[in-house]
């Protein structure tokens, strides 16, 4: 039998599903389960959108990286990352060195789809904080996706969901989490170990 994990952070494109599946995964798993975005508001007294807004990105992001320090100082936790927490500072060394990093990934299309139908993305609001327009968001999900691919390269596995039911897919990273010590990657993922 393998040993899971004793830290595992999901990183991935705003909307790819970190969130839904690091939650249900978290509970199957027996792990506590952390929301890096939704912690980080809980402690600010502001939802995310209104950190960006009224205290800047620096201010977030320093902000995140220390919680992020807390949070790894746990056992048997699953971290899901907010879209841009790898992309800053030493994040990305930090986490390959403390856990596993996982990256979901999802087709443009779908995460274009996906982005579209939520307004709490601050990246994708205009000054008057309404949706940008639909061919705006599409270049923005490539210029970002652009910036960010080379360290979600660096995960030590890469998980690509199909379209299928979440239950599926977390039992897909269950197993391969507890087969990850060096063993083939699965089908529909890349073991970059």
């Amino acid at each position: 039998m393998y040993q899971l994990p004793n830290r595992i952070y999901l990183t991935g494109f705003m909307a790819v599903g970190k969130s839904t599946i690091g939650r249900i995964l978290a509970n199957t798993i027996g792990y506590n389960f952390l929301d890096l975005d939704h912690a980080l508001a809980a402690r600010e007294g502001m939802p995310v959108v209104d950190i960006f807004k009224l205290k800047g990105e620096s201010y977030f992001r320093k902000e995140e990286a220390t919680l992020l320090r807390q949070i790894s100082e746990q056992n048997r936790v699953l971290v899901s990352l907010g879209g841009g927490t790898i992309c800053f500072g030493d994040n990305c060394e930090f986490m390959k060195r403390n856990g596993v990093l996982v990256h979901i990934k999802v087709n443009p299309e779908t995460l274009f789809l996906r982005i579209r139908a939520k307004k709490d993305r601050p990246i994708f609001l205009n000054e008057q904080g309404d949706m940008l327009p639909d061919d705006a968001i599409k270049v923005k999900i490539s210029e970002m996706m652009t910036q960010r691919l080379p360290f979600y390269e660096q995960a030590h596995i890469t998980y690509e969901p199909q379209e299928q039911p979440v239950g599926q897919s977390v039992d897909q990273l269950k197993h391969i989490l507890e087969h990850w010590q060096g063993l083939k990657p699965e089908p529909g993922t890349r073991d970059n170990k």
